[in-house]
């Protein structure tokens, strides 16, 4: 394990890794913003934002295969330096973000009242507003599916810097409008929409424009739709993960309900443990998109034994974040939670439930890494399994407390906790211990290595021996101490090269 402590890969994980970032903290920064800005107009405005936006966040994040699935394989053509494959694999995978985005607009769109329905916030005027932002914002969809698609491309060139560009521009756009059609145009609920579907659209048009002008797409690839038959692979690899996505985020929902149900306190402690768990997990969540980055390149290019190592860097330096964050929320856990509420039931609830929260931290952030590893080795449906199986037992454990009545905000996170442990041990399995691992060398291939090695040592011994015959006149190979070598070798080569013993 001495690749935990090889400092030789730093500088490249921290060029992709900081850049990752400090995109990932954009996002929820932004967000908070642009929701206190909505928050000015009322509370049924702000509580319909937050139900529209969960539901095209739904829509959104089930698709979210396209960006881990394209970067493995943009990676693996850049490794080759194929760069016409890069742009045909960059196309398909655009090709398939704008249909599956555009259907998805369309029911969205069609079925809006149907999904607030579903969802029945109980103020009327709370459904009225949510149904306007649903449907102004599901357009948007299809251009964050073709973003998810162009950052996955930008990646696999280890690139994660030009995303950010795009991200910032999106971000003040997004920002500014909503500033503008809030507070001048007063357009209410349906204008912050507008403003954010219009952010997704600069944000794809950037990046396209940027992949075309960094030659990783070509018009013509772009303009020429995919046979069928080439976008089934993306699509049966692609379902395992959605139906994960779903599951997880459904999980989610699950406990979620369960604590509306056992009352306000509850649900309020559930939501701000919530929100320190996602600001805390960005800082190492970025090593993951390191890690699909750099181990998918080395993968590629054919070089496991270099993709192991970083990932065991990786693993390393996640875990040493992961339990900082824990230790900083552990040390600030009362100022932090009375920032949200100074209510002393819901305050006692978190307190009781984030010293369990920051002691996962490390071993979230390891899992991390090992869902990246899995995902750089295209190994998702392992992966998919993994998380289906925590989820399972998760489902499981949250009916237990419901039909015992042990409802608390420390149970039903504990519950949740148990896909960090399934996650953590299955990849593990996959990556150091299983035969069908892409970090380990193949034993045939080890194998074959060593009697190459072996046979290399022969013919540089029979070599040396030939031209100390003349002057040695007796046995070379004992006097040079190569004979147990040339012996070994001879047995393990295959029959017709155990004949490569110094011909007489």
């Amino acid at each position: 394990m001495a690749g935990f402590t090889n400092r030789e890969y730093d500088a490249e994980i921290t060029s992709v890794a900081l850049p990752a970032l400090c995109g990932m903290l954009l996002d929820p920064v932004m967000g908070a913003i642009n929701s206190a800005l909505i928050g000015q107009l009322g509370t049924h405005q702000l509580g319909a934002v937050s139900v529209g936006s969960l539901a095209v966040s739904f829509c959104t994040f089930m698709f979210s295969f396209l960006l881990f699935l394209t970067v493995p394989e943009i990676a693996a053509a850049v490794a080759k330096k194929d760069k016409a494959r890069v742009s045909k694999v960059a196309a398909k995978a655009l090709w398939v973000g704008l249909v599956v985005g555009s259907l998805t607009t369309a029911a969205t769109v069609l079925g809006a009242e149907t999904i607030i329905a579903y969802l029945a916030p109980p103020e009327p005027e709370v459904a009225v507003f949510a149904t306007q932002f649903i449907k102004v914002r599901a357009f948007g969809i299809a251009p964050t599916l073709l973003s998810f698609v162009a950052i996955g491309v930008f990646r696999g060139h280890r690139d994660t810097m030009t995303p950010l560009y795009a991200s910032i521009g999106s971000a003040f756009t997004s920002l500014f409008l909503n500033a503008f059609f809030l507070y001048v145009l007063q357009w209410g609920v349906w204008g912050s929409a507008l403003a954010s579907t219009l952010a997704s659209l600069v944000s794809m048009a950037v990046l396209g424009g940027l992949l075309i002008n960094k030659g990783m797409l070509r018009v013509p690839d772009l303009l020429k739709p995919p046979l069928l038959e080439d976008v089934q692979p993306v699509i049966r690899a692609g379902m395992p993960l959605m139906f994960r996505n779903l599951i997880s985020f459904g999980m989610v929902l699950y406990a979620s309900l369960l604590c509306v149900r056992a009352g306000s306190v509850y649900q309020a402690s559930f939501e701000v443990v919530r929100l320190l768990w996602i600001l805390s997990i960005q800082f190492f969540e970025c090593l993951n998109v390191a890690t699909q980055a750099l181990c998918a390149g080395y993968l590629g290019d054919g070089e496991p034994a270099r993709a192991r190592a970083v990932m065991l860097r990786l693993a390393f330096v996640s875990a040493v974040i992961g339990g900082g964050v824990g230790l900083a929320i552990f040390a600030a856990q009362e100022p932090l939670v009375r920032c949200f509420t100074k209510d002393t039931a819901v305050v006692a609830q978190v307190l009781a439930t984030l010293p369990m929260i920051t002691f996962f931290l490390p071993l979230d952030a390891v899992a991390s890494i090992m869902d990246g590893s899995l995902m750089a080795a295209k190994q998702t449906d392992y992966l998919s399994v993994i998380q289906i199986g925590g989820a399972g037992v998760q489902y499981f454990a949250l009916i237990y407390l419901a039909t015992n009545s042990l409802i608390s905000a420390l149970s039903i996170w504990s519950c949740l906790k148990v896909l960090t442990l399934f996650r953590l041990g299955g990849g593990f399995w996959r990556n150091f211990l299983s035969p069908k691992s892409a970090y380990l060398l193949p034993v045939a291939a080890a194998d074959a290595e060593q009697l190459q090695q072996q046979q290399q040592q022969l013919a540089h011994a029979v070599a040396l021996a030939d031209s100390m015959d003349a002057d040695c006149g007796g046995e070379p190979l004992v006097m040079l101490g190569l004979e147990p070598v040339a012996a070994a070798a001879a047995a393990d080569a295959p029959q017709g090269q155990a004949g490569m013993a110094r011909p007489e």
